[in-house]
């Protein structure tokens, strides 16, 4: 299921698969799991890099792959 997890969880109430509370609850437990997942991800592979052009994004990956 391809469909980002804020969609998935309205779906299924607009559905009649879950009620209000359910849906409020299970979509809070996925939530935070994902949001646990992407800060480990995040510890684990350094602070995002801000580029606000391409001449930046082109130098951000040059210097990326030269280290």
């Amino acid at each position: 299921d391809r469909i980002g997890l804020d969609y998935r969880y309205a779906f299924k109430r607009i559905r009649g698969e879950l009620s209000r509370e359910e849906t409020i609850k299970q979509y809070s437990s996925v939530s935070h799991a994902y949001i646990r997942r992407q800060l480990t991800w995040w510890r684990h592979h350094g602070e995002p890099v801000v580029v606000r052009s391409d001449s930046e994004a082109e130098t951000a990956v040059k210097n990326f792959l030269l280290t």
